[in-house]
C-alpha cells in the first residue's frame, strides 16, 4: 500500500490512532479503580456466603443419599471415588467410572445413573429430571426426606421377569399370617 492509501486508511478510521470520539472501555482488569476493586471484593464475599451453606447442605444430603444406600457417606467427599459409589448406589457397575472421562458419555451415563437412582428411592420421571439437572438440590432432597432405598431390586420390571419381588413375598406372607386360624379347642373342664 502506498501512503497516500494509508493515511487515507487512517483518516476513515480515527478511533485507531488517537483521537477516539467516543467513550474509552477499559482494556483489562488493570484499569479498574479503587472503588471498582472493594465493590467487586464485597460482591464475592456476599457471593461466598450465600454459597458455603449451598455446597454445605449438597454435601450433607449426598451423605445421608450414601449412607441410606449402605455406602460410607465419607465417600461423597473424595473425588473419584464419589462417582465410583454414585454408580453403586444407581446398581450400575463400578468400572462405568472411567466413562465419565469420555465428554459425551459422561453426560448419558450421569443421566442414566440419576434416572436409575430416582427408581431406586421410588421416585417418579420428574424427580429424575430435576436430579440431572440440579443434582445438589434433589440429592439434598433425597438424602433429608423420608425416601427409602431399595437395596433388592434393580429396576422396575425386572421384577416380573425373574419372579415375584421381595415386597410382594413379604406382603404375601403378611396375609397368610393375618389370615383367621381356628381357635384351639380347650377342654371345658366340668366342676365337680
Amino acid at each position: 500500500m502506498t501512503s497516500i492509501g494509508s493515511s487515507a486508511l487512517i483518516e476513515a478510521a480515527p478511533g485507531i490512532h488517537g483521537g477516539s470520539t467516543g467513550p474509552s472501555l477499559p482494556g483489562s482488569l488493570l484499569d479498574l479503580s479503587a472503588g471498582g476493586g472493594l465493590r467487586m471484593a464485597a460482591s464475592l464475599a456476599v457471593l461466598s456466603l450465600l454459597w458455603w451453606p449451598l455446597v454445605a447442605a449438597a454435601a450433607a444430603g449426598a451423605w445421608l443419599v450414601f449412607a441410606k444406600a449402605g455406602r460410607p457417606g465419607w465417600a461423597c467427599l473424595v473425588p473419584v471415588y464419589n462417582g465410583v459409589e454414585f454408580l453403586r448406589v444407581a446398581k450400575l457397575p463400578a468400572w462405568l467410572w472411567m466413562l465419565f472421562l469420555v465428554p459425551v458419555v459422561n453426560m448419558a451415563l450421569f443421566g442414566a445413573a440419576c434416572v436409575r437412582v430416582a427408581r431406586a428411592f421410588r421416585k417418579g420421571p420428574r424427580f429424575a429430571v430435576g436430579l440431572v439437572l440440579l443434582p445438589p438440590v434433589y440429592m439434598t432432597i433425597l438424602g433429608m426426606g423420608a425416601a427409602r432405598y431399595r437395596r433388592f431390586e434393580v429396576i422396575a420390571g425386572a421384577a416380573e421377569e425373574t419372579g415375584p419381588s421381595l415386597e410382594a413375598c413379604f406382603s404375601a406372607r403378611a396375609r397368610a399370617r393375618a389370615a383367621p386360624w381356628p381357635a384351639p379347642v380347650r377342654p371345658t373342664h366340668a366342676s365337680p
